[in-house]
């Protein structure tokens, strides 16, 4: 499977998330920015699952703060 492959077979499996709880890694997490992602299609996985499932957990070490991404989630 190549690289271009992955997000279609990652965003085409959300709709089978139903009442989940979803932990997401994210790349970064600032007062301002809030959490951030690396790219466009880690953020439309993101909007995706966060309306299928009824909770979303961000799983982020300290390494993550006080950073930004390329793509802000929200504060």
């Amino acid at each position: 499977m190549s690289g271009a492959e992955q997000p279609y077979l990652e965003l085409r499996n959300v709709s089978l998330v139903r009442d989940q709880k979803v932990f997401y890694g994210v790349s970064g997490i600032d007062f301002k920015c809030g959490y951030s992602v690396v790219s466009a299609d880690e953020y439309n996985l993101f909007q995706r699952l966060r309306a299928h499932a009824s909770e979303m957990i961000i799983a982020a070490d300290a390494s993550k703060c006080n950073k930004t991404s390329f793509q802000s989630l929200g504060p």
